[in-house]
């Protein structure tokens, strides 16, 4: 990338725990491209590892050539041990995304992010520990106007849900996030800085009707991979789930890097928010395990380029008062 790179401070700090794993990338069940370089190296092993390699290859729905999974949908060349038998063949050869995950790159006009997944859990045991200052990203430079706005904006995001009670910061961030929208459609950048945080009035709606329509959002417009994230939304009950503000903050955090600057697809900051902030309901509110609950999300939209789309278009489609209603449900 010739792009000036910016990334979060625990960037740094990763460091795959491969085979002390608990939940392994390589049996996510996900079609696991071979670049071509990779390929020719693999294509040159001797022995049984060879002759392996050469039976377990396909060609995927992209047309490029993958592994093939086995029945569990586990990579065939994860052994007992949860290592890697090629990387140990070659002396610690991997594809590109083998070695890349769980690290995304995000390129914009003239800058770009990398950071980590929460879909891994070393990943997300770094983000749920991440404070503010772990996000003190700051010299991006772009030509794009609307671009400059959801970076300036981003950054009182960050404030806005690092230095309030989770539940307050959610409704901070969706009026914020409105307020964003207008000066993106209406404004000029310098109005950012007359922005006033305050709790406004939504009209009241029923909390578990509201939790319906959002968990229907995922389960009508995402093609969901994984049995437990789609029971968990198909049974839609809440759970009085104690967790740590901290963890809470940083979670919201991770989600405001994540997703806030993907408005400039669609220049719709306000359904970019709401997905924020459903993600992190999913999570938090949902019955079952929060940590788990924020990696499926984490796989099934943040690792599926349709599926995201899917969901911030029907985002519009989500009232503010139907998000901010679910936060009664949480403790």
């Amino acid at each position: 990338m010739d792009s000036k790179l910016f990334c979060p401070e625990y960037y740094q700090k990763f460091s795959c725990i491969a085979g002390k794993c608990p939940e392994s990338c390589c049996k996510a069940g996900w079609e696991i491209p071979i670049d071509d370089d990779t390929f020719g190296v693999y294509s040159c092993l001797e022995g049984d590892i060879g002759k392996k390699f050469k039976a377990s290859t396909a060609t995927g729905t992209d047309g490029d050539i993958i592994f093939k999974l086995d029945e569990n949908g586990d990579c065939p060349f994860l052994n007992s041990d949860g290592l890697c038998d090629l990387y140990i063949a070659t002396n610690g050869r991997l594809c590109e995304i083998c070695t890349n995950y769980p690290r995304f790159f995000e390129e914009f006009e003239g800058f770009a992010e990398t950071g980590v997944s929460i879909s891994c859990p070393e990943a997300q045991r770094l983000i749920l520990n991440a404070k503010q200052k772990d996000y003190d990203i700051f010299g991006e430079e772009t030509d794009d106007d609307v671009l400059e706005i959801l970076v300036k904006a981003r950054q009182t995001a960050f404030d806005i849900v690092f230095n309030n009670p989770p539940k307050k910061a959610i409704s901070l961030l969706i009026d914020y996030a409105e307020y964003v929208q207008d000066v993106i459609d209406f404004g000029a950048i310098h109005e950012l800085d007359d922005y006033v945080p305050e709790l406004k009035k939504h009209p009241k709606r029923k909390a578990i009707e509201s939790l319906e329509k959002i968990c229907d959002a995922y389960l009508n417009n995402a093609d969901i991979m994984y049995d437990e994230f789609k029971n968990a939304l198909a049974d839609c009950k809440p759970a009085f789930k104690r967790i740590a503000d901290r963890e809470k903050r940083a979670y919201l955090g991770y989600l405001v890097f994540r997703y806030f600057l993907k408005a400039i697809n669609t220049e719709d900051v306000l359904s970019v928010c709401k997905l924020i902030a459903c993600a992190y309901i999913v999570a938090v509110v949902l019955k079952g395990d929060s940590k788990k609950l924020a990696r499926l999300h984490a796989k099934e939209i943040e690792h599926d380029a349709e599926n995201l789309e899917a969901l911030i278009d029907v985002m519009q489609d989500i009232e503010p008062a139907e998000i901010l209603s679910t936060i009664k449900l949480m403790l």
